[in-house]
């Protein structure tokens, strides 16, 4: 029983690979990304994508495998997959993020949070440890689409942290020895939702197209060697032959300046 999963994602992952060589064979131009039960086919072109779709319905029919006609989409340049939202549009940004149900729904959340959060900057707000893994589970997936939101739920996560046992049918929490009791938010939780309640409407999508990167090197700052140079100059004394490392260094700079020039 505890097999099935892995089977049925392996089962589907196999049909993936048949339909990317069926499409490398016949030069479609296009590749299918698979989930469980959920298969995205992207191709180069409107063309291609309609083939490679033709390419794939064939495929489940001489598996004998079922699928639901109704849950095709597309072709389109703007679809949801996995509950993101994928946009590629000629105009516009081109990038990948939550869905208008999913914002409206973690707007929501976050709202409700936010309206128990206690007066009393001192005081701990006491809640069901099954309440804060439901909000995580959301943040969690929100963060995929969110520069640097994993860095803000540190403070979330931490609320877990020295905890013995958690009792999730019950809603209790103890540490080792300690005596069961419910879940104590503190402060760290609070900036945490405060960024994200800040956020969300500001940075809820990444681009699909790579960000470009620098194509020259730049050193900046000295070194412990550099100090001592200087401080050798000023004192007038005659400086010492460059061991290995010194003339290493040098020839490296000597590179960078050449390369910059």
């Amino acid at each position: 029983m505890t097999l099935s999963p892995k089977c049925f994602c392996a089962v589907t992952e196999a049909v993936a690979q048949r339909f990317r060589e069926r499409v490398a064979h016949v030069g479609v131009a296009a590749h299918m990304f698979v989930l469980v039960d959920d298969a995205l086919v992207v191709g180069d072109t409107e063309a291609d994508t309609r083939a490679a779709g033709r390419i794939l319905e064939a495929l489940l029919a001489e598996l004998g495998l079922q699928w639901a006609p109704y849950k095709r989409r597309g072709p389109a340049q703007v679809i949801e997959f996995l509950g993101m939202l994928l946009c590629k549009a000629p105009e516009g940004m081109r990038a990948i993020g939550l869905t208008r149900a999913r914002q409206v729904a973690l707007r929501t959340r976050l709202d409700s949070w936010l309206a128990s959060r206690p007066r009393d900057a001192g005081s701990k707000l006491v809640t069901d440890p099954r309440d804060l893994a439901t909000l995580l589970g959301h943040l969690v997936f929100a963060s995929a689409v969110m520069p640097n939101a994993r860095t803000y739920m540190q403070g979330m996560l931490a609320s877990f942290s020295g905890l013995e046992q958690v009792d999730w049918r019950r809603g209790k929490v103890r540490e080792r020895w300690g005596d069961w009791r419910p879940m104590e938010l503190t402060a760290s939780f609070w900036r945490d939702l405060e960024w994200w309640d800040e956020m969300r409407e500001r940075a809820n999508c990444v681009p699909i197209d790579p960000l470009p990167l620098a194509s020259t090197a730049v050193q900046a700052g000295t070194d412990a060697r550099d100090r001592q140079r200087l401080r050798r100059g000023r004192d007038h004394s005659p400086p010492r032959p460059a061991g290995r490392d010194e003339a290493s260094l040098h020839l490296c700079r000597e590179a960078q300046a050449d390369q910059l020039a």
